[in-house]
């Protein structure tokens, strides 16, 4: 199956990270979650806070897929989960299968999507349309451990969400990383396959700090004095060494290590 023509994969606004962002008292709980219960909590804000139907996180870790929390507006919806594995869904999730291989936002509705319907996907559309689910968003995070998937969906009757979708894009781009570590620091602690992170210097670590500000490349190394080329090193070391696929990731990240101060 092509999910590539059938998906939008959305182009990376610019976003930063700071202490005025709407969503910065979310990134402080979610930095500051030490249980489950405090992970869900922040969850519950930030899907309030964007008028969001449901918001889901699974991981895909030495090629099993594992859903760590469903919440929702409906309280029925997190009975999802259940049936989602008892139907082997996972084989024939058409956002699932791309997210493996994606690492841009994905855009989805369903309504335009069934034109291109595969017959093998009947299942998935189904269980979509039990639990009206209907569109929203795929943000695919990716890092040596695995991949996981940040889901958030809105209601049928968001007439401004085509408005909202940059906006929207942003903030669920810069909290999907947040949210990656925080399950993986309470939900995953236990797990094998984790892996250290190497320490950055005190250059890559100020590159980020302007990053994480919104400068791009070429303004960081106007403040630093350093060329263009330089900056953009410093930031593809230090995604390497904090294991990130993106500069967004990692700089999530380093905030949620202490090395970036928002």
């Amino acid at each position: 199956m092509k999910y590539a023509k059938k998906y939008t994969a959305l182009q990376l606004p610019e976003y930063c990270i700071s202490t005025q962002a709407p969503d910065a008292t979310i990134v402080q709980r979610l930095l500051a979650a030490q249980t489950q219960e405090e992970l869900m909590a922040a969850i519950e804000q930030f899907a309030l806070a964007n008028g969001l139907q449901a918001v889901g996180h699974a991981s895909g870790v030495a090629g099993q897929l594992q859903i760590n929390f469903l919440w929702a507006t409906d309280k029925k919806i997190p009975d999802y989960t259940q049936e989602y594995g008892e139907q082997g869904l996972d084989r024939i999730d058409p956002l699932l299968h791309l997210t493996r291989r994606e690492i841009l936002p994905i855009h989805w509705g369903l309504r335009e999507h069934r034109i291109n319907m595969d017959e093998k996907e009947k299942p998935w559309y189904g269980l979509q349309d039990a639990y009206q689910i209907k569109r929203g968003m795929v943000i695919p995070v990716h890092d040596p451990n695995g991949f996981s998937m940040f889901c958030t969906t809105v209601p049928d009757n968001d007439h401004d969400f085509q408005l909202r979708l940059p906006e929207l894009t942003g903030t669920n781009l810069m909290i999907a990383s947040f949210i990656h570590d925080a399950v993986r620091r309470i939900i995953l602690a236990g797990n094998k396959h984790q892996s250290p992170f190497k320490p950055l210097t005190n250059r890559e670590i100020e590159c980020l700090h302007w990053a994480a500000a919104g400068k791009s490349a070429w303004e960081t190394s106007v403040l630093l004095g350093i060329a263009q080329s330089t900056v953009v090193f410093h930031h593809e070391n230090a995604k390497r060494k904090l294991q990130a696929k993106t500069l967004m990731q990692a700089l999530a990240r380093s905030v949620a290590l202490g090395l970036v101060h928002p």
